[in-house]
């Protein structure tokens, strides 16, 4: 059956359904508008849906004042709401249609915050913010534009959070020690079983080498004698070699011995100690379970709850330890390889050494296998007994390490403020020990300096004693010179007299006086001037050369006088310093050098002493200058030579001069 469809001619510019649709009521300009936003719409939704919540960025940290801030940082202000959780102090902070970019662990030591973790959204809620905290505390939300801030305080005794916290820490501490030594046990462990795998392998060795030895019995007889010498040897090497380990088993038995003592004696003041610490921590279990029970009762109903975060939390340290134990299990693979590298090393060390031996252990193979068989026994004996004593002792030291961990964790805590307390004592008595050590050290230093002033001043007493005798001795030798020498002197000193009375030393001037007739001192003794007499004198600088003794030179001297005759010393104070003069009648060579850094030594040669003045010590203290003292020393042998030690207060510069027949010596002039 066939079926014919009309057709209609149609038009290029009205096309038949656009036509139709023209003329029908219910399509217009309007509802076309309103078709068109409603898809708009439809997309945005669709694509706001896909796209999923906006995303924020959130914060967590403790202040160092104990506060936990909660920040919160969206597009948009956010919409929240902050309640507790039962159970524990636990808050729970929900920000519907916010999508977290990532909240970061809580990292460092804190004391108020716990933990905080991130719930994803479920169908009974939104994705929420969970914090636990170690003591209950009072929240305050403020929001500042597109960022949100929810601050959780305490306001109890924060120092009762810092003890609890330091606590936890010390306890996880110990916890960390405990497995670090199990850690160390087991590679002693480990170490020891590499040890007995080498002993196997040198065993083995050991074996291959007899078995080559075998091969080798012909050579035995001629070896016999020789062996025979060498066990008789060894047999007395044996011998000193047992004696030797009695001597040492003897004193390891003192040694056990006096360490148990020593252990029984600890062990008693341990137990001591333990009883009372245990009376103390009996009453503290009673109160702690009177108050855990009554926290335990307020857990119970959480309990549930906390599981499923328990679980997650320890999944968490599964891969976090599961990870740590790959890492060691790298290390010890590492230490495996170093380990092999180095026993190969020393493998081929030794086979090297074997094959230097070679020649000589062949020949004694046989002989040395069953002496080496009986040592291996007895080793493998000792080490049975050995490995026997060490399980039994690490078993009783891991006892009493995990009894120490559990009493030291208790006793921590008690014996910190005991130990604050000492430590301040004990700073106290080291400051007043160390003020008594000072005032000692100087008390010391004074008395010793007072003794070496006093023993300096003992020397210098015995000096002048000492010239005085030999000036008295010398006196009376020249008693009878002196006598006709004073009358000249006294006529002359009549005649300068007059003029020079008003000219006598003055407070800035000490010096030698001059001698009246009778060969007493003029004046008062010090203060007093020479007398010029003939020709201007000279003073000539001279050195000893080799061979030189006295200085005198070549010419041709009256030995018995001398040349020059010292007839006045003198001290002046000057405007920048002061000045030494002497006086020799007739000229004077002379040499001056430095003794040390505060004395001078001036050697007139062929000169000799006028009277008792110059020979005696000039004390020029009183002037306060730089020179102290002139002490005279006065030689006549066989020829006359006179030395001057000055004394000075402190090392200075001299310049040395002539003038009014004085030599003079400038000391710290410039």
């Amino acid at each position: 059956m066939s079926r014919t469809v009309p057709t209609t001619r149609f038009s290029r510019h009205a096309l038949p359904p656009t036509g139709r649709l023209r003329h029908r009521p219910d399509l217009g300009v309007a509802p076309a508008v309103l078709a068109t936003g409603a898809l708009v719409l439809a997309l945005w939704v669709d694509s706001a849906l896909a796209a999923g919540p906006r995303g924020a960025v959130l914060t967590v940290a403790e202040g160092t004042d104990l506060d936990v801030v909660v920040s919160v940082e969206a597009a948009s202000a956010p919409t929240f709401q902050v309640f507790r959780v039962p159970g524990q102090p636990r808050y729970a902070v929900e920000l519907p249609g916010v999508a977290f970019d990532g909240a970061p662990l809580v990292t460092g030591e804190n004391i108020l915050l716990l933990d905080a973790a991130l719930e994803p959204a479920s169908k009974s809620g939104p994705q929420r913010l969970v914090l636990s905290f170690s003591a209950d505390v009072d929240y305050d939300a403020t929001t500042r534009g597109a960022a949100l801030e929810v601050r959780f305080s305490h306001h109890g005794d924060k120092a009762a959070l810092v003890a609890a916290a330091r606590d936890r820490k010390e306890r996880a501490a110990v916890i960390a020690r405990a497995a670090q030594t199990a850690n160390e046990r087991a590679a002693a462990e480990a170490k020891m079983r590499a040890d007995e795998a080498e002993r196997g392998a040198r065993a083995a060795e050991q074996s291959r080498l007899a078995a080559l030895a075998a091969r080798e019995n012909a050579e035995r007889e001629r070896l016999a004698a020789l062996e025979k010498k060498r066990q008789e040897d060894e047999q007395r090497a044996l011998a000193k070699q047992r004696a030797e380990q009695d001597r040492l088993a003897a004193l390891e038995k003192k040694r056990q011995e006096e360490e148990a003592a020593r252990l029984a004696a600890a062990e008693a003041k341990k137990k001591a100690d333990q009883e009372k610490k245990d009376a103390l921590e009996r009453k503290r279990q009673e109160e702690e379970a009177v108050r855990l029970a009554a926290i335990e009762a307020k857990k119970k109903a959480d309990e549930e709850r906390k599981a499923a975060l328990d679980k997650k939390r320890q999944e968490e340290e599964a891969a976090r330890l599961a990870a740590i134990e790959a890492k060691k299990k790298a290390d010890e693979e590492r230490k495996a390889a170093l380990e092999k590298k180095r026993q190969d090393e020393e493998a081929a060390r030794l086979a090297a050494i074997e094959a230097k031996k070679k020649a000589d252990e062949e020949k004694k193979a046989a002989i040395e296998k069953k002496r080496k068989e009986e040592e291996a026994a007895r080793l493998a004996a000792a080490l049975a007994r050995q490995q026997a004593d060490d399980e039994k002792k690490a078993a009783i030291e891991k006892k009493r390490k995990e009894e120490e961990a559990a009493r030291l964790a208790a006793e921590e805590t008690k014996s910190r403020a005991e130990a604050d307390r000492r430590a301040a004592e004990l700073r106290r008595q080291q400051e007043a020990h160390q003020r008594a050590e000072a005032e000692a050290a100087a008390k010391a230093e004074r008395e010793r300096e007072a003794a070496r002033r006093a023993e300096e001043e003992q020397r210098r007493a015995e000096a002048e004693a000492a010239q005085r005798a030999a000036a008295a001795k010398q006196a009376e030798e020249l008693a009878k010179k002196e006598r006709a020498r004073a009358e000249d002197l006294a006529r002359r000193g009549a005649e300068e007299r007059a003029p020079l009375a008003s000219t006598r030393s003055s407070s800035s001037e000490v010096s030698t006086a001059v001698a009246d007739r009778d060969g007493a001192p003029a004046g008062f003794g010090f203060g007093g001037r020479s007398i010029e007499i003939g020709p201007p004198t000279r003073y000539q600088r001279y050195q000893l050369g080799e061979g030189d003794e006295f200085g005198g030179g070549d010419e041709e001297l009256d030995e018995a006088e001398g040349r020059g005759l010292l007839s006045k010393v003198t001290v002046q104070r000057t405007a920048d310093g002061s000045r030494v003069g002497v006086r020799v009648d007739g000229g004077a060579r002379y040499d001056l050098r430095r003794r040390g850094k505060s004395q001078l030594v001036l050697t007139l040669f062929d000169t000799r002493a006028e009277n008792l003045n110059v020979r005696r010590v000039l004390d020029a203290r009183s002037l306060e200058t730089s020179v102290v003292r002139v002490l005279p020393s006065v030689e006549e042998d066989a020829r006359f030579r006179v030395e001057l030690l000055i004394e000075l207060r402190d090392q200075a510069p001299v310049r040395i001069g002539q003038g009014d027949g004085m030599l003079w010596l400038d000391v710290g002039n410039g």
